[in-house]
């Protein structure tokens, strides 16, 4: 059974070989409770589609993933095989578009309206596009689809 110091070795052996990050490298493991066996490693990694020439374009806390998510997110890929969509009513702001990226997501459906509705968030939500455009999700923007009322920024409004 390995030991505490074994995970963080192996830990570390993700960050030393898998890190994107030129500056601090990050591992993490994700283990069985019970076996303490290795079950999804991880590290910081650039969001899929960017590389190093990107960090100084966009600046990488926008475009990291890391360590400890790229390991959730790889374990959570065991967990449902098909292709995998999703639905939001807000539109995806750059740390939801580095998950849906992470996550595998192949579609996302959101309200035109809604970001229309969210200048404040605007700068956030074209960075998401961007993360999101750039690993290849199609993102459906819908312009009206009279959805019981929600709340946005707010407003009490139909999507």
């Amino acid at each position: 059974m390995m030991k505490d110091k074994d995970l963080l070795r192996i830990a570390a052996v993700q960050a030393a070989s898998y890190s994107d990050d030129p500056r601090t490298e990050v591992g993490a493991v994700i283990y069985d409770m019970n076996t303490r066996k290795p079950i999804a490693y991880g590290a910081n990694r650039l969001s899929a589609g960017f590389t190093q020439a990107d960090l100084e374009k966009y600046g990488k806390y926008d475009i990291m993933v890391h360590a400890e998510r790229d390991a959730l997110f790889e374990y959570s890929k065991y967990l449902y095989d098909d292709p995998i969509g999703l639905a939001a009513t807000a539109a995806c702001c750059v740390d939801c578009a580095r998950a849906i990226v992470a996550m595998g997501v192949k579609e996302v459906i959101t309200s035109q309206r809604a970001l229309d509705m969210m200048p404040k968030w605007a700068d956030a939500i074209e960075m998401g596009h961007i993360i999101l455009d750039t690993a290849g999700v199609e993102i459906h923007k819908l312009d009206f689809v009279d959805t019981v009322p929600v709340k946005i920024s707010g407003e009490t409004v139909r999507l």
